[in-house]
């Protein structure tokens, strides 16, 4: 039988030059039986490699060594080679050898990157562009990655307010080496300012009461320090749906906003926005009712509600009202509740029927509580926090109250809790997803007083203190009149119990005129959680204070607010001096409802 391909064949692939992939197509297809005696492939070579690793083509290919060789298949070969992305040309062939054939793949890889440059950056910094990168050093050049790389230089100079800065990329060849430098240059432009925000058809509310709930503001004066008047896009976009939902919480449930007009100065320097609206008529409540599957009364469903007859509709109270009807059933165990509210709309008298359709479900028992996201934090440090427990029924207002108490801790920029489908109907899954910050601070810090002269301080604290939720922090301050040393440590569960342990260590060196005050003290508290958010403390006290003739002893003056001279000082230095022990006992209360334990707002 005549062979049906000659001993060698060749397709190539060249980047910057056509693929003939129409030759390879538009040939005849063969049968399974021409492949009947063909050769085997004895061995696929593969030549040009430098960074990638030849088995790496091998495994991409169709066609492998031992099996008869199919000159239909080079064409899927190519491509498989082609999309790994790493190389520039590409070229098949094969050889005679022996019995069989020799199938070779030879390749140009592309350049690899040797270093990524931004030029033209004079208002956003590398810091501020560190993260628009999609290249690094070192990797394979990719054309796709540079086109990504320059959109999100784009972006981010928008979303900063050059609404026309320009930014273009550019491959340099390393001479002597199979390596490039890509540039990306960028033309800022100066920064667009929203010169004026412009209302058309807002009648019934006022354009400033507009203006006022928009994030996109008109620009001032003092702009360069506040920010304001800085236009960036997806923030307007924002925007278009805060005005139309300011527009819905006073009643206007018709209101259109149409696209907005933007226009530019001459000098490209400020924006000009121009918005028009279709305000439509105003709507009160005319009857609230309920339906479903209630399970309390009406009239004690009512008393939840923020929304009342006869009010001025508000989509915003309508929202808080659907949320306060499902809390009453997630703490009944029904996680599905599902609360519909259904509007009937009557435009001749400009009323709103609201009935809110109530289907509860099927009550659900907690299956597990799953944590997610701490690399650091103990589970059994947010598992504490937790005021809902596995086999347990569902309770909306345990599963909002272990939100808030695992916030508080402040070891978590964010802390969500959800819950999800168990392994039947029956069960749920409630989920924490935490987000963990920086706990820990270390400062060192040089001041100047005209007494102690040069004064240096330092201090190092960890607020999660190997990821168990305790506090230790030490800290030292020296000068030429003083020197104190302070450790602390505190477990707010001691033991994983409800106890609360507290030590703090004091040790100071003061050198008075004529004296020289040393104290070694500290305290130890235990406390508990007597409630929630109350807890007792007990401390006891315990210092020991010795003194000495000092260096240097002045007959005039005072220090620290003593002198020598005065009555009341001498009465205060007679038992700042004097030497021994010293110990006391305190009872205290604490009542602590703060948001974050170390960045509180409220």
């Amino acid at each position: 039988m005549k062979s049906i391909f000659p001993f060698y064949f060749t397709v190539r692939l060249i980047a910057a030059g056509t693929l003939f992939w129409s030759f390879l197509e538009s040939r005849p297809a063969l049968a399974a039986s021409d492949l009947v005696g063909t050769p085997n492939i004895v061995e696929v070579r593969v030549e040009g490699t430098l960074r990638v690793e030849p088995e790496a083509i091998r495994l991409a290919m169709t066609q492998k060594k031992g099996t008869p060789f199919d000159p239909r298949k080079t064409a899927e070969d190519l491509r498989a080679i082609w999309s790994l992305n790493y190389f520039a040309d590409v070229t098949l062939s094969t050889e005679k050898k022996g019995d069989g054939l020799v199938y070779t793949v030879r390749v140009t890889e592309k350049p690899s990157v040797r270093e990524v440059k931004i030029q033209g950056n004079e208002e956003l910094s590398k810091d501020d562009l560190k993260d628009t990168l999609d290249i690094k050093s070192g990797t394979i050049l990719d054309r796709d990655a540079i086109r990504r790389t320059v959109k999100k230089i784009s972006e981010k100079y928008v979303e900063k307010g050059y609404f026309l800065a320009e930014v273009t990329d550019k491959v340099v060849p390393v001479f002597g080496s199979q390596a490039a430098d890509i540039i990306f240059s960028v033309r800022e432009h100066a920064k667009v300012m929203v010169k004026a925000i412009r209302f058309l058809g807002a009648q019934k509310v006022p354009a400033a009461e507009l203006k006022e709930v928009m994030a996109t503001k008109e620009g001032g004066y003092l702009s360069f320090l506040t920010g304001e008047g800085t236009y960036r896009e997806e923030v307007f976009q924002r925007d278009l749906a805060i005005i139309q939902a300011a527009y819905y919480d006073r009643g206007f449930i018709n209101v259109k906003v149409e696209k907005p007009w933007l226009s530019l100065s001459p000098d490209k320097r400020f924006i000009f926005i121009t918005l028009k609206v279709e305000e439509g008529e105003q709507y009160r409540i005319n009857k609230l009712d309920f339906s479903g599957e209630l399970l309390i009364s009406k009239q004690e469903l009512h008393g939840k509600m923020s929304s009342h007859e006869l009010e001025i509709f508000n989509r915003s109270k309508l929202a808080k009202d659907i949320q306060a009807i499902t809390d009453v059933y997630y703490d009944q165990g029904y996680a599905y509740a599902n609360v519909t509210p259904v509007t009937q709309v009557n435009p001749e008298a400009r009323t709103i029927d609201l009935t809110f359709d109530i289907q509860k479900g099927k009550q659900v028992a907690i299956e597990k509580i799953e944590i997610v996201g701490n690399s650091k934090t103990r589970d059994q440090v947010i598992r504490r926090e937790m005021r809902v427990y596995e086999g347990e029924l569902f309770n909306g207002s345990g599963v909002k109250r272990s939100k808030q108490r695992i916030t508080a801790l402040g070891f978590f920029e964010t802390v969500e809790v959800e819950h999800r489908p168990g392994s039947d109907d029956s069960k749920v899954a409630v989920v924490v997803t935490v987000k963990e910050r920086n706990t820990g601070t270390f400062t060192l810090g040089v001041g100047y007083s005209s007494q102690e002269n040069i004064v240096f301080n330092t201090q190092i604290s960890q607020n999660n203190l190997l990821g168990w939720g305790q506090t230790a922090s030490l800290s030292g301050q020296i000068s030429s009149l003083r020197s104190l040393i302070q450790a602390s440590y505190f477990d707010p569960y001691f033991l994983d119990s409800q106890l609360i342990l507290s030590l703090d260590y004091t040790r100071t060196l003061i050198d008075y005129p004529g004296y020289i005050r040393r104290s070694n003290g500290g305290d130890l508290s235990v406390g508990y959680h007597l409630l929630e958010d109350l807890m007792g403390t007990l401390t006891y006290n315990l210092e020991s204070v010795t003194t000495e003739s000092g260096s240097t002893y002045y007959n005039t003056g005072s220090f620290g607010g003593y002198s020598p001279f005065n009555p009341t000082s001498r009465i205060l230095l007679a038992n700042l001096f004097r030497n021994g022990l010293a110990s006391s006992l305190r009872l205290s209360m604490t009542f602590d409802r703060r948001d974050n334990r170390l960045f509180p707002s409220k």
